[in-house]
């Protein structure tokens, strides 16, 4: 970092924004061996010293992640609208789970003690993009660098997001634990639909960390979400229900809204400046998950700035876009379809199919076998929609 004559901090990079995007970006700039002069600047309105958000993923063995992986799963089950149970066992894949705090903590230890790095709290109000540079001011000072990576949503999504494919992905979850031992510690909850909100494809997703404690989360797929106060009852409804109303304490609670959407977040990219996370299109825009998938997007930026060609990240193969816009179509015009369609692709495909296809790596045979085993008519009707 330097400071020129008009007291404008420089630096090669700046990354907005200290979330997964940021920090797995970030840190995968200092261990390239090809970018190890480059100076970076990550800025951040707030400090991440909280546990705010659980990340969870699936993959094959061993991980980059492993150290920080509080529990992992190879079996789950899933549960219908009419108590058809489905006991799934993952193999060859693993089911990991992330404490946030832990992240953050992980990757800004890592970050603070590599001399190409600095954090600045402080808010950006505005970005210039010359020919040459990007110019950050912010309610501090200014910065200037040769590229942007910003994770701020662009206004225009907010105000075009109803011309897309759009529902949210909301969810509220208490972390409790019970006086006596209700859980299976080697089995999480992928979905129960037996608990879903009247017309909405809606469920409850349960991480067990032992016998005596586990996160209970309710989660939308839907156009619409509930208050708080409503989320936190069915959540208190549903434990009474299902674990024969078992004394518990609630240790802590989370919530928050993902968007789910077709929007082209790519258009935003521009020669300077790569926008990165949910603002990069970096979420799946079917399921919500973005912790993984973040790698490939990270990896590909780090081979395109090492390259000197256009940042702009992984680009998924269209027809798995097109797939997406199916399925949003039907959430967002049929929402009640949904816990079919979910329930039968884990009743009828097997995970190793089925993950690998949510990963887009799968062919074109595969995904045609995958597609005939599901309902048809709504995605013939989301077609011709």
């Amino acid at each position: 970092m330097k400071a020129n004559n008009d007291s404008i901090l420089n630096f090669d990079y700046i990354i907005i924004g200290s979330g997964v995007a940021g920090l797995q970006l970030a840190l995968s700039i200092i261990n390239s061996n090809n970018l190890r002069d480059k100076r970076i600047a990550i800025i951040d309105k707030v400090q991440k010293n909280a546990n705010d958000k659980t990340f969870c993923f699936w993959e094959k063995g061993k991980g980059k992640w492993d150290q920080i992986v509080s529990k992992n799963w190879q079996e789950t089950y899933c549960f219908g609208k009419k108590n058809e149970k489905l006991h799934i066992k993952l193999a060859p894949y693993t089911y990991k789970k992330i404490r946030s705090i832990d992240f953050y903590k992980h990757c800004i230890e890592k970050l603070k003690n590599n001399i190409q790095v600095n954090f600045f709290t402080e808010s950006v109000k505005t970005v210039t993009e010359t020919l040459d540079t990007v110019i950050i001011k912010t309610t501090k000072q200014i910065f200037e660098c040769t590229h942007l990576f910003d994770s701020r949503l662009p206004l225009q999504f907010l105000n075009q997001k109803k011309n897309y494919s759009y529902i949210d992905q909301s969810f509220s979850g208490f972390e409790i634990e019970t006086k006596s031992p209700v859980f299976e510690a080697h089995r999480f909850t992928m979905m129960d639909y037996r608990f879903t909100w009247q017309n909405s494809t809606s469920f409850m997703y349960i991480l067990p960390k032992n016998t005596y404690e586990a996160l209970i989360e309710y989660t939308f797929f839907a156009p619409f979400t509930l208050t708080k106060t409503a989320f936190e009852s069915q959540i208190k409804k549903y434990i009474d229900t299902y674990f024969n109303g078992v004394s518990y304490t609630i240790k802590q609670k989370e919530n928050g809204v993902i968007p789910m959407t077709n929007y082209p977040f790519e258009k935003h990219h521009t020669p300077r400046i790569t926008k990165i996370g949910t603002a990069g299109g970096w979420v799946k825009a079917s399921t919500g998950y973005s912790f993984k998938r973040s790698e490939k997007f990270v990896s590909a930026i780090i081979e395109q700035l090492i390259n000197k060609q256009p940042v702009i990240g992984y680009l998924p193969h269209p027809r798995f876009k097109f797939y997406d816009m199916l399925l949003l179509k039907i959430l967002e015009k049929e929402n009640t379809k949904g816990p079919e369609i979910f329930f039968k692709m884990y009743k009828n495909t097997k995970p190793s199919t089925f993950f690998k296809f949510l990963d887009e790596e799968t062919s074109l045979f595969e995904e045609i076998k995958l597609i005939l085993k599901l309902p048809y008519f709504p995605f013939i009707k989301a077609l011709f929609r």
